[in-house]
């Protein structure tokens, strides 16, 4: 009866702003006002904490400032953080850092009846511009710390487009400067901590659901020189990767993407890719213990084996013959172009690539594959070195 009684107020609010748009009411609804029934009537609708996972709840902040910087794997990535948040805190309305030009190929007369931008920033989003970031922009943010709000970042190119965490390009030379906000509270307020808890989403094509995995709040010294914030906006980056987990298609696929990059033909079936799944699981859990898996991994490997072939199969990425997969290396290894389609052209490579950067992760899977070992470590000495 709850989910029936928020829906309803949801679509009450909705036609508010619909007759406002239209010029038949002066004001916009007060949508903050409705928050919490919103939220609740949107979560029902569409199972944002339903078909989530959550680890690490106990780094979620139960009241604020503080400022929550998570991967972007997802487009529904804020609404599924924030409703989580809200729960798990207990109250917290996080805003959310949004680029001021997500929406501008939205032809002029559907802004007419519903402007994306304004009902964004109704729900609590607010709006900056990649590439010329004005004072006033970032004084929003700020403000909101100060007065021990919260908001939902996603650091530069974190907007995952092929399954990278972090999605680096020619001209990129460093994740987005997280730091400067906690900096600058620091210079109006020098005894405010503001922790940034960094959040990572994986989802999972084959369910449909995820695991969000909250770390623990980092905390940028006082004082931080450029050269301080710049190591820390690095570490976080490090911090949201180290929080990936790893299921089933991810691992498969980068068993399967190697195979064919080393021109390895495949003749297997569901138990000897299950067991090559457990013996590279093993090695991931005694290079790093901390290291997040995906229980039904653990649980039946064969299970997800064959849910990931049938995934697969459709996409006529591998073949079943006898009981025995063959792989479609051509399929496999081609590059789709680098947008929004990518991971819908080429899954097996959008896959893999969730797990590139992670050392812990990539050497079991070579060594099992090549047959030789690979370097151990993890995504942070990459990082260190300059080849993320």
């Amino acid at each position: 009866m709850r989910a029936i009684g928020d829906i309803s107020l949801l679509v009450y609010v909705l036609g508010q702003y619909f007759l406002q748009r239209l010029g038949l009411r002066r004001r916009p609804p007060e949508v903050q006002k409705y928050y919490v029934h919103g939220l609740h009537g949107l979560d029902a609708m569409f199972g944002w904490t339903r078909k989530a996972r959550v680890r690490g709840a106990k780094h979620v902040p139960r009241h604020g400032p503080a400022i929550f910087a998570s991967n972007h794997i997802q487009i529904d990535d804020p609404f599924v953080t924030g409703a989580l948040i809200h729960e798990i805190s207990g109250g917290i309305r996080p805003g959310a850092m949004m680029r001021d030009d997500f929406f501008k190929q939205i032809p002029r007369w559907v802004r007419g009846v519903l402007d994306p931008d304004e009902a964004c920033r109704l729900i609590g989003a607010a709006q900056i511009s990649r590439q010329g970031v004005t004072p006033e922009q970032i004084e929003q943010f700020v403000g909101l710390l100060l007065q021990g709000g919260t908001f939902l970042i996603y650091p530069g190119r974190t907007r995952s487009q092929m399954g990278l965490v972090f999605e680096y390009r020619d001209w990129i030379r460093s994740p987005g400067r997280t730091s400067v906000f906690p900096s600058l509270v620091h210079t109006r307020v020098p005894g405010l901590g503001v922790p940034v808890v960094p959040v990572t989403r994986t989802y999972n094509p084959l369910t449909k659901r995820s695991c969000v995995a909250f770390g623990q709040g980092l905390y940028l010294e006082r004082g931080a020189s450029s050269a301080g914030q710049r190591e820390f906006d690095y570490g976080l980056v490090c911090a949201i990767a180290d929080l990936v987990e790893v299921n089933a298609p991810q691992l498969l696929s980068a068993l399967l993407y190697l195979r064919c990059l080393h021109g390895l033909s495949l003749r297997a079936g569901t138990d000897e890719l299950a067991d090559a799944l457990r013996d590279i699981m093993a090695a991931v859990a005694e290079r790093n213990p901390a290291r997040m898996l995906d229980p039904a991994l653990v649980e039946n490997p064969e299970r997800e084996v064959e849910g990931v072939v049938r995934f697969l199969r459709k996409r006529s990425l591998v073949q079943r013959t006898g009981g025995r997969f063959e792989l479609n290396c051509r399929a496999i290894l081609s590059i789709p172009a680098s947008n929004a389609k990518y991971g819908a052209q080429n899954p097996v490579k959008y896959l893999a690539n969730q797990l590139i950067h992670l050392r812990d992760v990539t050497g079991p899977v070579e060594e099992r594959v090549l047959g030789r070992s690979a370097p151990r470590g993890s995504i942070r000495p990459a990082l260190a070195a300059g080849a993320y």
